[in-house]
């Protein structure tokens, strides 16, 4: 893996050599993937290339409080929907891409990219099914791709907005479950510079505001769970409710404690669309386990998204997947 210095550098050329840069958080953003976006942006504004941070999925699609992220940076920053993307494609330039906080095809927009056009700044374990890259940054044991591009550019000595100092916060508190978990002293020297920039933790979490209804739904969820065996935990969530990512997100982190080693969600989130959710202690690996259902994110916290299937049958394959074969054995045993 490149150190940050060595990025800096990477990166800085690839971006000089081209006229256009677009930088590619996964579809269904969220806190993380728009404020590493964001401050990737503002590397390439420091050297003078335009740049354009594509939102690939329907804003009704992301969760309102990362659609709310979104509409505070139209019209200030360089936003754009999947219609201008197209329409500036159209138009003959030399590209460069960022695909930011993914590492995989199908969590992008854009699947085809050449290796030469293409930079990955990511902190999931590398998949097999991972994009072939120039520049290539990922590191698992970073807490979140916000931290990473906080750590970047402080390589690079930008001055950092405060409303993107806290959008990166954000993406922090995130991926760390409000830094309950992966506390490093990369992330508080990463916070360091944020709250050096104007950022707060109130502030911050201004953006995880959510509605009453919204926490009967996950506290319903949180309440239906059952417990497995090898120490795991399960809710399912009702066939006929749609679920946000972010419902099904909390619901598993509201399920994993010292007594279990997993927590699993499943939910409906609509389109003929069933999201898992895992959440495992240093005893088990999500990423594997998420990856028998053809998801993947890291070795503690772990996503699926499958289509044209049941609840079901969805709860039945992911029991096959929970086995002994995913504890990860200490040294001698």
């Amino acid at each position: 893996m490149l150190r940050i210095s060595n990025l800096r550098v990477d990166l800085e050329n690839k971006i000089l050599e081209n006229e256009r840069i677009f930088i590619m958080p996964h579809l269904k953003p969220d806190f993380d993937a728009i404020g590493a976006s964001l401050g990737l942006h503002l590397i390439a504004e420091k050297l003078k290339r335009d740049d354009h941070i594509l939102i690939g999925t329907p804003m009704c699609d992301i969760d309102d409080g990362v659609q709310a992220m979104i509409e505070q940076c139209r019209g200030k920053y360089p936003v754009i929907g999947v219609k201008q993307y197209e329409a500036l494609k159209k138009k003959p330039a030399n590209d460069f891409n960022i695909i930011c906080d993914a590492n995989k095809p199908c969590r992008v927009y854009e699947q085809n990219i050449p290796k030469d056009r293409l930079a990955i700044v990511d902190h999931h374990i590398k998949s097999p099914e991972s994009f072939e890259s120039c520049i290539e940054y990922i590191d698992p044991t970073a807490t979140s791709a916000s931290e990473i591009v906080t750590r970047l550019l402080s390589a690079y000595r930008i001055k950092i907005p405060t409303d993107i100092a806290n959008m990166l916060y954000a993406g922090i508190l995130l991926d760390t479950r409000r830094i309950q978990k992966k506390e490093t002293a990369k992330m508080h020297t990463a916070l360091s510079t944020l709250v050096s920039a104007g950022a707060s933790q109130s502030d911050a979490q201004e953006y995880f505001t959510e509605d009453i209804f919204s926490n009967m739904k996950v506290d319903k969820l949180t309440a239906a769970a059952v417990l497995l065996e090898c120490r795991m935990k399960l809710s399912v969530g009702e066939e006929d409710k749609i679920y946000t990512d972010t419902e099904l997100s909390r619901t598993a982190d509201n399920l994993l404690d010292k007594k279990v080693d997993g927590s699993f969600v499943v939910g409906n989130l609509g389109d003929g669309k069933i999201a898992v959710k895992a959440r495992c202690q240093p005893t088990l690996d999500a990423n594997e386990i998420m990856g028998d259902l053809g998801g993947g994110g890291g070795q503690d916290s772990a996503a699926a998204e499958i289509k044209g299937t049941s609840i079901p049958e969805v709860v039945r394959e992911l029991k096959k997947a929970i086995l002994p074969k995913h504890y990860i054995l200490k040294d001698g045993q």
